[in-house]
């Protein structure tokens, strides 16, 4: 998971070679600047329903997630990277 600050960061380096744009969009300064950096802050772009501290939980389901996509396609997965086991 990667907050909107990386996110600002990545931008302002591809943004440049990717668009006219020199930099990113105002969206992100106006959101860091309120608190809203993302997961993290419980809110960013989106409201997160666990709030701060939500990174957790949706670490969590996302390795679930990979945990249960990996064992659907048989790609090996012992018992200690199954987040289930």
């Amino acid at each position: 998971m990667a907050g909107l600050d990386l996110f600002e960061t990545i931008a302002a380096e591809l943004y440049p070679h990717l668009t006219g744009n020199e930099t990113p969009a105002n969206a992100f300064d106006e959101r860091l600047a309120a608190g809203r950096g993302g997961i993290r802050d419980g809110v960013g772009f989106y409201e997160h329903e666990e709030g701060p501290g939500a990174a957790e939980a949706a670490t969590d389901r996302r390795d679930e997630g990979l945990a249960a996509l990996r064992r659907a396609l048989g790609i090996g997965l012992t018992a200690e990277d199954d987040p289930i086991e």
